[in-house]
């Protein structure tokens, strides 16, 4: 297994793995398929008959720029909103249920179950996630993470008004995580610059899938 996990790194000289959420233990597509459905069908009432096109073509767009990319809302809504008016209205009401939701069908698969098993094990663990500090607790409790994360090992950056690669997330990490001997997981570039920060190696994966190093 550590050959599998940390290829062209010395397994024995690790003793910390830190793991982004979104993307890298979970297919984030799934979340937001849950959440666009709520958007954009049961409270679609600014597209009328167009609900089920905003909301494919919702997903076509994050499919295309990812979740980094904040004008998906306004974009749906000046193609497929029936009152201009309401463009600012709908913002604010996409942004609050998505800011609020609280999903129901995000899950680890088998592969991911079992990596982690294998590292808690073997390594000390803990997590470094983007995002709404509520939003990212509930998608982190409906994934059972808990099982495998202690709570005081667990950064929701957002709680600090900061993204992980902002060199000041750096002093919220406990100074038993020696940099040294960790690896950290992430699946896009904030991911990759927040191990470089930390001075840590890193590797990038999607859904704990290796991916290779040019694609960041």
């Amino acid at each position: 297994m550590p050959n599998a996990l940390f290829p062209n790194i010395a397994s024995s000289e690790i003793e910390y793995v830190g793991f982004d959420m979104d993307g890298t233990l979970y297919d984030e597509y799934d979340f937001i398929t849950e959440v666009y459905d709520d958007i954009f069908i049961r409270n679609g009432e600014d597209f009328i008959s167009q609900k089920e096109v905003a909301c494919e073509t919702a997903l076509n767009r994050w499919l295309e720029k990812g979740s980094s990319y904040h004008y998906i809302f306004d974009e749906i809504f000046e193609q497929f909103g029936c009152d201009p008016k309401k463009k600012e209205a709908f913002i604010k009401r996409a942004l609050s249920i998505f800011r609020n939701f609280h999903p129901q069908h995000i899950g680890l698969n088998k592969r991911v179950r079992h990596i982690l098993d294998y590292c808690k094990k073997n390594y000390f663990l803990f997590l470094v996630s983007d995002g709404n500090p509520i939003l990212q607790q509930k998608k982190f409790d409906t994934l059972g993470l808990g099982e495998y994360f202690d709570s005081e090992y667990v950064f929701f950056t957002g709680l600090y008004s900061l993204n992980k690669n902002n060199t000041e997330i750096i002093n919220y990490i406990p100074a038993r995580i020696i940099p040294e001997k960790t690896v950290f997981f992430g699946d896009r570039r904030q991911d990759k610059e927040f191990a470089q920060n930390f001075g840590c190696e890193f590797i990038q994966v999607h859904n704990m899938l290796p991916l290779k190093e040019h694609m960041i």
